[in-house]
């Protein structure tokens, strides 16, 4: 379907400056039309499944890499680390450096349980 066509073209390009024009050439269809298909099959507008992908790629990220949030924030597509912060804030009630610390002390308190044997 169109609207699963624009997902994955979304998706294979998260730190691209699309625009609605840009995704409805790439796809053959006016912007208008793309625009209602989007909003009636997924249930929202482009610019915010966009915005959703890439915070939700962000998380991923965050879970298994060191990488600068600054960094980060620029290979997803935001115009800065302010800008990712408060999208992530907003989304997510925590800032991606807090959420990052509590991944970390969470993997090292599951380490900590595994090494712990029962006693016999």
């Amino acid at each position: 379907s169109l609207a699963q066509d624009a997902k994955a073209f979304l998706a294979a390009r998260p730190a691209e400056p699309l625009n609605l024009r840009t995704i409805a050439t790439a796809l053959a269809v006016s912007p208008f039309h793309l625009s209602h298909t989007f909003r009636r099959e997924i249930g929202s507008t482009l610019s915010s499944y966009r915005t959703d992908l890439r915070l939700r790629m962000s998380v991923e990220a965050l879970e298994s890499s060191q990488v600068d949030l600054a960094t980060l924030a620029l290979e997803l597509g935001f115009s800065s680390h302010s800008h990712f912060s408060t999208a992530f804030r907003r989304a997510f009630s925590i800032s991606p450096w807090e959420f990052r610390g509590s991944r970390r002390r969470q993997r090292k308190a599951m380490k900590a349980r595994r090494s712990v044997r029962p006693l016999d």
